[in-house]
């Protein structure tokens, strides 16, 4: 047990302590900020506190996709996981008969989220920042030079304070932060490999099937290999967006039934969980004085409910305002968006998000049909090699696989 631990331990009189920034979350995003720190500057490894309600590795429902943008931010961090990771080739995405193919090598990797949050906390361990596991934060207020932090192992005053703390984010509500968010839904189960799951895994592929929007799903049913604790599994799932918040609320559980039952697996056997996503809205107010949101907390992917890309990438953009805050005495925080916006992966968030109010309103199996038509079609005329519109080094992500 280190210093900060020991002053933390919940048998022990506790004293109000101080640092620069306290985390709360130590999910891809809350990790990603710190790393991107010490990156700009060492000496923040002793100057940042991790707060997690849970202790690592902890179960996370989560699909798993890393996608090209979040293997570049690895990349840029000189970090990669090479534990419970497989890369995928394909993303084969359909709706009826008509679909069309991503490909990469790789496009994306999935990861498991237990060992990669992990490992990514493990990471920062080696460089000496300050984590508390299985410790709750409970409400923060204001002081004259930032915040004071009640926890379930005492108080502690910062600077600044980030909420990384996912879509029910407690430190949001606790802020005033309140936003105009949609909240999408996810239910997820892993199953194991059956012969007829084979070709997942020996071609790596992964399915996205968009044929229940006609029955009021604004999403699709996902199939992804995936390693659990060195295991071949078959992670599979339904995403709803709920974009279109005037829409019919489809059954999300019965969709799921019904498309694991097409592929001969029954939903009542199954360890059944679900979420909900918090996503982008331009419009929000994502930062007070002294403290910000990242992550799920702030606003997560509408369209496809991509999550540990952005996650990544609010860490580093996050980062560089932070550092230029400390550096200029000026902590307002009234230009974190713009920050954000000036990343072009927040752009595409952006983007995303906009779409995404377009293509769930569609529930006409008619209109379906023709507009599934033509993007498939326009997709196999102009080949996409890169589904999420970047700049890509083919070279370096190749050596990432």
């Amino acid at each position: 047990m280190n210093s900060i631990e020991a002053s933390f331990d919940k048998r022990l009189s506790l004293k109000k302590k101080e640092i620069d920034l306290v985390i709360v979350g130590a999910g891809p995003a809350g990790l990603s900020l710190a790393l991107h720190l010490i990156q700009i500057s060492p000496n923040w490894s002793s100057r940042i506190l991790i707060i997690e309600k849970r202790v690592h590795p902890r179960k996370k429902l989560c699909g798993g996709a890393l996608s090209i943008p979040a293997l570049e931010i690895l990349d840029d961090l000189g970090i990669q996981p090479n534990q419970d990771t497989f890369p995928v080739n394909e993303i084969q995405i359909r709706y009826g008969k008509h679909g069309y193919a991503l490909k990469g090598k790789p496009v994306l990797k999935i990861v498991n989220r237990a060992t990669f949050d992990h490992f990514l906390l493990d990471t920062l361990r080696t460089k000496g920042v300050q984590i508390l596991e299985d410790t709750s934060f409970i409400s923060a207020d204001r002081s004259l030079n930032g915040y004071c932090i009640e926890t379930t192992r005492g108080k502690i005053s910062c600077r600044t304070l980030v909420g990384a703390d996912g879509s029910t984010s407690i430190v949001r509500k606790t802020l005033g932060l309140k936003d105009q968010n949609t909240v999408c839904r996810l239910l997820e189960v892993l199953t194991p490999v059956r012969p007829q799951d084979e070709y997942l895994f020996n071609e790596k592929i992964v399915n996205l099937e968009f044929k229940s929007m006609s029955q009021g799903l604004q999403g699709y049913y996902w199939d992804f290999p995936s390693i659990v604790n060195g295991t071949r599994m078959v992670n599979r799932g339904t995403f709803d967006s709920r974009a279109n918040p005037n829409g019919s609320r489809a059954d999300l559980k019965q969709i799921l039934k019904e498309t694991l039952l097409e592929r001969g697996i029954q939903l009542d056997k199954c360890d059944l969980q679900g979420h909900p996503l918090n996503c982008w809205n331009k419009n929000n107010v994502i930062a007070k004085p002294n403290a910000l949101l990242i992550g799920d907390a702030a606003g997560g992917d509408a369209l496809f409910g991509e999550g540990i890309s952005f996650a990544l990438g609010y860490g580093r953009s996050a980062a560089k305002i932070i550092e230029t805050a400390f550096n200029t005495d000026n902590f307002d925080f009234k230009n974190y968006q713009n920050v954000l916006l000036e990343n072009k992966l927040f752009r595409h968030l952006n983007f995303r998000s906009s779409i995404s109010k377009f293509a769930y309103t569609i529930t006409s199996p008619f209109i379906l049909n023709i507009c599934w038509f033509i993007v498939s079609t326009i997709v196999k005329i102009f080949p996409i090699d890169n589904p999420f519109y970047l700049s890509l080094d083919k070279k370096r992500v190749d050596e990432c696989s």
